[in-house]
């Protein structure tokens, strides 16, 4: 066991030249902290509900885990040189902490840093922080908005949750992974810039909130990113060049409208299969391809305006829209893919133009209201009348998703 020994409030580990605080049991409310500490020892201010100010005269200086843990009448902290850590929950329930600037000497923040700090409006965060570790601002419901550094490659889990006041977030071309639940309950959130490559996205990422903004570039890749959320209602899509990455809103079955800005590019494989409630979606003729299985199984999808220039309609892209009564196929498209319109129970029109050259097997299957093909693309009486097409095997397409998504 370390030996102590007091000295203005501070209680020191003998030899370490005064340079390890072990704890404050002083009633200042506002306190400097010596030049020559070098460490902030674990729980040293833990709960000290007197402390208002803390000023750090270090040089460089270590806050060790739950140093300030429950000070909820800390309202300033004052860096005048550098960090090179800051520990798990170090500031965690400070309540009255308004702003803080982390030097960006900081090589290492650890989990819940700022835990519950509830009226935490302002953040710098070092220039090269390297990830947003979990639960960094959870509950931080007063936290508007915050400049992520171009260095963070990782969004932890849970590390914006309840923040319930910020309204937007840019991530820059650095981040690859987001993780579970790292912006739940932002219910004030609109507005999302993704830069680049998101190669991990977690689960239930933006769980409860109901409309977002999404921003891309032609490098963004967002594959399944807002996957299975229940709670979305309203979408909105815009980026010069960009792309709509695969299954990106796969399964969202409460999300009811899509606007999709001019600019875009592509509707990738799966990006809003299962979204059962979707009923309005805008594409605009910059859009050039949309993927397989793109609109499958939205089954209150009553009507799609396709863009022109549209070469294409891929595999099982309408597959089992079952409300889906007119199709007007742009003079653009070619091929009609392998069961693209399978158990459209609803269809009955279908405007195909003459630039058609193949249309793939099943591509019309049970859909028992369809009577105005072409002749050289008519589908025979059984076919129509037929509740499960012998050819098809509905099982082995969804053990396909499975694993490749």
């Amino acid at each position: 066991m370390d030996k102590l020994f007091e000295m203005n409030g501070f209680d020191f580990v003998e030899d370490t030249d005064n340079s390890v605080v072990k704890k404050y049991t002083g009633n200042e409310r506002e306190v400097v902290v010596p030049a020559n500490v070098c460490e902030i020892g674990e729980k040293a201010f833990e709960g000290n509900e007197l402390l208002e100010c803390i000023t750090f005269e270090s040089v460089k200086i270590t806050i060790g885990n739950f140093a300030f843990i429950g000070c909820k009448n800390l309202a300033r902290v004052i860096f005048k040189g550098e960090i090179s850590s800051l520990g798990r929950c170090a500031f965690a329930y400070c309540e009255s902490l308004g702003s803080i600037s982390i030097p960006d000497s900081v090589e290492v923040i650890d989990d819940g840093v700022f835990l519950n700090c509830k009226n935490l409006t302002s953040v710098k965060l070092p220039e090269k922080l390297s990830a947003i570790p979990q639960a960094m601002f959870l509950n931080c419901c007063s936290l508007a908005e915050i400049k992520i550094p171009e260095t963070v490659k990782v969004i932890g889990n849970h590390a914006f949750g309840e923040c319930r006041s910020l309204r937007e977030i840019d991530l820059p071309e650095s981040v690859v992974a987001i993780e579970t639940g790292a912006f739940k309950n932002c219910i004030s959130l609109s507005d999302i810039t993704i830069r680049g490559n998101l190669k991990n996205c977690g689960a239930n990422i933006f769980e409860n909130i109901r409309e977002l903004n999404f921003h891309l570039t032609p490098k963004s890749r967002c594959k399944r990113l807002v996957r299975d959320n229940t709670s979305l209602k309203r979408v909105s899509v815009t980026g010069k060049g960009a792309q709509i990455s695969e299954c990106m809103f796969h399964h969202c079955e409460g999300l009811q409208k899509v606007t999709i800005a001019d600019g875009i590019t592509k509707i990738d494989d799966g990006a809003f299969d299962c979204c059962y409630q979707l009923a309005e979606i805008s594409i605009p003729d910059s859009v050039k391809g949309i993927g397989r299985m793109s609109f499958a199984f939205c089954i209150e999808l009553g009507e799609i305006d396709l863009p022109s220039g549209l070469k294409s309609i891929a595999e099982y892209s309408f597959m089992r829209c079952s409300d889906l009564d007119n199709v007007v196929l742009p003079s653009s498209v070619e091929v009609i893919g392998e069961s693209a319109f399978l158990g459209c129970e609803s269809l009955c029109t279908i405007s195909i133009p003459d630039s058609i050259r193949i249309v793939e097997k099943d591509a019309f299957s049970q859909c028992p209201q369809l009577d105005s093909l072409p002749e050289r693309f008519a589908v025979s009486d059984s076919d129509l009348d037929n509740e499960k097409d012998a050819d098809f095997d509905f099982e082995q397409v969804w053990f396909y998703n499975e694993i490749r998504w």
